[in-house]
């Protein structure tokens, strides 16, 4: 895979976003924790990845409040899902309920 040099946000990719792409987009490699402070560049890194990932590959981005959630949506191709931990953990819950045909009371 050929990874372009300057990327969406007109910056140049920088090694460690290479080597971050790479796994992303290599089905051999397992799960990989990308540590940073804030404001250098996940997002940007996790968004410019997804270029190179095929639209039919099921993709999730994962957060951990709406409103990040809600900027992935925009930012994200129309067929990457964004959703909060605390949404997938109710839909989770909620199907198994509906699945075994039990009632949820709170």
């Amino acid at each position: 895979m050929k990874i372009e040099q300057i990327g969406l946000n007109g910056f140049p990719i920088t090694k460690e976003q290479k080597a971050i792409i790479e796994h992303i987009n290599d089905p051999n490699k397992g799960c990989l924790k990308v540590q940073a402070y804030a404001g250098c560049s996940k997002t940007t890194t996790i968004m410019e990845a997804i270029r190179y990932l095929p639209e039919s590959k099921p993709t999730l981005l994962t957060c951990f409040n709406k409103e990040i959630a809600d900027e992935l949506k925009k930012k994200a191709p129309k067929w990457v899902k964004a959703s909060t931990l605390n949404s997938i953990g109710h839909g989770a819950i909620f199907s198994f309920v509906k699945y075994r045909g039990h009632q949820l009371l709170f």
